[in-house]
């Protein structure tokens, strides 16, 4: 018997085993529903209030330009399209080209050193992997926003198209 049929039939052996008629002692305690499925967790967001705040040079909106980076060390076959609004409330959105919200997230600002430098940097850490590096070009044009590991995926943006 292969592993699917054998799952199948066990399941079958539960089922029927736990079944019970309404002549069945104790069937007067059973519930009437059937319990609620347990609904899964998603991990806790960071706490957007925690930090420092992130300066307004990176607020806004953001063009997407590219992606480098990853295992290959090269560019990805991402499209270009689409942006990013950074928001002082420490929500980071995603737009598709054509203005579509895609997804919103929050953040939390932390500084520190990080593989890139020596000197402390701004990081946005969002959900529970490693922090994304946020560095703005000293004349305020474009973004990036490289993952804090080796081997990591980069991606820039630019104030306007």
């Amino acid at each position: 018997m292969n592993g699917a049929a054998r799952s199948f039939v066990l399941v079958a052996i539960g089922v029927a085993a736990c079944s019970t008629g309404g002549d069945a002692p104790g069937a007067d305690r059973l519930p009437s529903e059937p319990p609620e499925a347990p609904q899964p967790t998603r991990p806790a967001a960071p706490s957007p209030s925690n930090g420092p705040a992130l300066p307004a040079a990176f607020l806004g909106r953001w063009f997407f330009a590219g992606a480098s980076g990853g295992i290959t060390g090269g560019r990805t076959d991402e499209p270009a399209t689409g942006y990013i609004e950074i928001h002082a409330d420490n929500t980071l959105a995603t737009f598709g080209e054509d203005g579509t919200a895609l997804g919103a997230t929050s953040f939390r600002v932390t500084r520190g050193r990080t593989i890139f430098s020596t000197a402390d940097e701004w990081m946005l850490q969002l959900g529970l992997g490693s922090p994304l590096v946020a560095r703005v070009a000293a004349d305020g044009s474009t973004l990036s926003l490289d993952e804090n590991v080796y081997d990591g995926l980069g991606r820039s943006y630019v104030r306007r198209r």
